[in-house]
């Protein structure tokens, strides 16, 4: 008779991914960016089912963060030139 090889660890080694995985989403539902914001995706982020999809969440956001800063940066720009005001004189 053959004895079953999968030891109590390979057992549990499903659930212990699906515990860091519940940790990892926890955590970025939690988390606040710079200005106090926090990840508006949280759908995604709760129907998560891999690490992979958790870091291409980030990856939008962090695209998102970018635009804001870029429009933000335009925007004193903007202003600057209306006051006319240079920054290197």
């Amino acid at each position: 008779m053959l004895k079953n090889k999968t030891s109590k660890t390979d057992a549990l080694r499903p659930l212990n991914k699906h515990a860091e995985l519940d940790k990892l989403k926890r955590k970025m539902l939690l988390w606040k960016d710079f200005f106090g914001g926090t990840i508006p995706d949280t759908e995604a982020i709760k129907n998560a089912t891999s690490k992979d999809e958790l870091a291409r969440i980030l990856y939008r956001y962090n695209d998102h963060l970018s635009d804001l800063l870029s429009d933000a940066q335009g925007h004193l720009e903007s202003f600057r030139r209306s006051l006319n005001i240079s920054l290197y004189d």
